[in-house]
C-alpha cells in the first residue's frame, strides 16, 4: 500500500536514524509521452551546451526566462571566502593547515550544521563550480515539492532512484519532465520552478540553469550553498517531513561503483558529480550528511580537481575520485564534535 506524502511544509528534523525507517513511497498519475522539455535555441545559442545528449527530445514553449548558459565555461560565481563566519565550529586551525597540506589547492569543502547557519568553508579553488551530477538532487526535490499531498507514479519513483542511485541522466531527463507536466510549465517555468525551490531554502546566489532536460549540472551550485540546502532538507525546510526522508533513503542506496568519497566514510545519503572542468580538469564533488563523534549530524560538500591535460582522462578521474574519498575519511576522523539542531522549520 503506497502512503501519502505532505506537501505542506511542516516543523521536524529529519535524521539519519528516521530516513531507514520511513520507507515512503510517494506518486499520482500524470501523462506520459516520452518527450522530454528542451530550451528552445536561438542565434548565437544554437546548439550551444555541455551536456552530452544535448538537443534529444522535442523543443517545446519560449525560450526560458531563467538564463541558458550558452557558453560551457561562464564566469563563475564568486568563489566563497576561505574564512566565514562559523570557522572553527567543526575544524581546529591546526586541522584546516592539515587539510590544505594533504590535498593541495584545488581540494575544498563546506560544513554545514542541520539548523544551517553555521557554515564552514575551507579551500576555494576559484573554478567554475558546475553541479555536475549533484544537480540530480534539486530535480528529485523539485519533482517531490510539485507532487504535494499527491503519490509519484510508478515510473517516477522508478526515474527518481535511478537518477539518484545510479546518476542516470536518462532518469533525470525524466524526472525533470515530470516537474514540467505536474507544474504545467514549460521547459523555462521548470527552471523558475528549481531556482525558486532554491530560494525558498534560503540560497540567493544559485539560479537553475540547463539547455535541456538532461542538462541540469550546468547550474553553477557552490559548496556551501549546497550544504545549507541539504541542511534545509534534512531539518524539513524544503520539503514535508516523509517525502524529506523519501529522498534522503534513496540518496543513502548509490551503487556500489559511485560509492566513493563520503560513501567510504558512512554517509547515510549522498550524490556525486563529475565531469571536466573549464582548464579540462577531471572535476569531481559530492554532498551528503555526515555524523561527527559525537552522534550529532551535520552536511558536508566537498570537491577536488585534478590534473590539467592528463592524458588519459578515466584515470583522472579516478585519481580524483580516490583523493576525494582520502578527503571524506579524513573529514570523519577530523570532525569530533557538531552543533546539535534546535531549529525546526515553520514556513
Amino acid at each position: 500500500m503506497r502512503k501519502s506524502a505532505i506537501g505542506v511544509r511542516r516543523p521536524g528534523i529529519v535524521a539519519a536514524s528516521a530516513v531507514a525507517a520511513l520507507a515512503v513511497v510517494l506518486g499520482v498519475a500524470v501523462p506520459s509521452d516520452g518527450t522530454h522539455l528542451v530550451a528552445q535555441p536561438t542565434g548565437a545559442d544554437a546548439g550551444a551546451g555541455v551536456a552530452s545528449g544535448q538537443g534529444r527530445g522535442l523543443a517545446v514553449g519560449a525560450r526560458p526566462s531563467v538564463p541558458v548558459n550558452p557558453d560551457p565555461w561562464a564566469t563563475p560565481l564568486p568563489a566563497a571566502d576561505v574564512q566565514q563566519e562559523g570557522s572553527g565550529t567543526f575544524l581546529s586551525d591546526d586541522q584546516r593547515a592539515d587539510f590544505v597540506s594533504r590535498f593541495g589547492s584545488t581540494a575544498a569543502l563546506a560544513l554545514s550544521d542541520l539548523d544551517g547557519h553555521t557554515v564552514e568553508v575551507l579551500g576555494s579553488d576559484g573554478g567554475v563550480p558546475y553541479a555536475w551530477s549533484t544537480a540530480k538532487v534539486l530535480a528529485a526535490t523539485a519533482l517531490l515539492e510539485a507532487a504535494g499531498e499527491d503519490q509519484l507514479e510508478p515510473e517516477e519513483q522508478d526515474a527518481v532512484s535511478l537518477a539518484l542511485t545510479e546518476s542516470d541522466n536518462d532518469a533525470l531527463a525524466e524526472v525533470i519532465d515530470a516537474v514540467g507536466r505536474r507544474t504545467e510549465a514549460d521547459f523555462a517555468g521548470v527552471l523558475d520552478y528549481i531556482t525558486e525551490l532554491l530560494r525558498s531554502s534560503g540560497d540567493t546566489s544559485t539560479t537553475a540553469v540547463a539547455t535541456d532536460s538532461y542538462s541540469l549540472g550546468e547550474t553553477q551550485w557552490r559548496l556551501d550553498d549546497q550544504a545549507e540546502f541539504l541542511a534545509g532538507v534534512a531539518r524539513g525546510c524544503v520539503l514535508a517531513a516523509e517525502p524529506a526522508a523519501y529522498l534522503l533513503q534513496t540518496m543513502g542506496a548509490v551503487v556500489e561503483e559511485q560509492r566513493w568519497g563520503l560513501g567510504q566514510a558512512e554517509s547515510p545519503a549522498f550524490k556525486g558529480g563529475w565531469d571536466f572542468d573549464e582548464d579540462g580538469r577531471a572535476y569531481v564533488r559530492q554532498f551528503g550528511l555526515m555524523t561527527a563523534a559525537d552522534g550529532n549530524e551535520y552536511v558536508a560538500a566537498v570537491s577536488i580537481r585534478g590534473v590539467v591535460g592528463d592524458a588519459d582522462p578515466e584515470t583522472g578521474f579516478e585519481q580524483s575520485e580516490a583523493t576525494l574519498t582520502a578527503m571524506a575519511q579524513w573529514l570523519r576522523e577530523a570532525v569530533v564534535t557538531a552543533p546539535e539542531p534546535t531549529k525546526a522549520c515553520t514556513s
